[in-house]
Parts: C-alpha cells; structure tokens; sequence
C-alpha cells in the first residue's frame, strides 16, 4: 500500500505543480493585458488630443486665410487711391 500512496502523492504534487505553473502563465497574461489596455488607451487619449489640435488650427488657418484676404482687398484698395497712372498691381505693387 505505501507504493500505492506514493504514486497518488507523487501525482497530486504534479497536478499541484502544474496548477502553480498556469496560475503564474495566467497572472502573467493577465498583466500583460493590463499593460495592453493601458497602452491602448493612452493611444486613444492622444488621438483625441491630436483631432481637437487639428481642429484649433483649422479653424486658426481659416481665420487667417480670411485676414489676409481682407488685407490684399484693404491693399488694393489704398494702391488704386494713390496710383496716379493706374498701373498698380494688387498683389505686388507698381508694374515696371
């Protein structure tokens, strides 16, 4: 009988080394999941920093898009009061 036991504990102690081994394969995954879905976030939380920055400077182009519009319209305006002979060019001054 004392074989007998000895086989069954030598299989409960495997079958307790290899709980223990899973066990360790498991929390290892699972924290490397963790550290994923942290990654992952992160990744996400910066996406959405980078669309509302692209947003601003959209908007920061369009208002200077229009500006300068308004001051070539303002600069052609003042260069055809003083021109005398008319042959002002909007965009680059007096044509030579």
């Amino acid at each position: 009988m004392a074989a007998g036991g000895a086989r069954v504990e030598s299989g409960a102690d495997q079958y307790r080394a290899e709980v223990e081994r899973l066990t360790l394969e498991l929390a290892e995954a699972n924290r490397e999941k963790i550290r994923a879905a942290e990654c992952g976030l992160a990744v996400l939380e910066e996406n959405q920093a980078l669309k509302h920055k692209y947003a601003e400077l959209e908007t920061d182009q369009e208002t200077l898009r229009k500006e300068l519009e308004q001051l070539q319209e303002e600069g052609c305006q003042i260069n055809e009061r003083e021109s005398a002979d008319g042959n002002w060019n909007c965009f680059w001054g007096r044509v030579e």
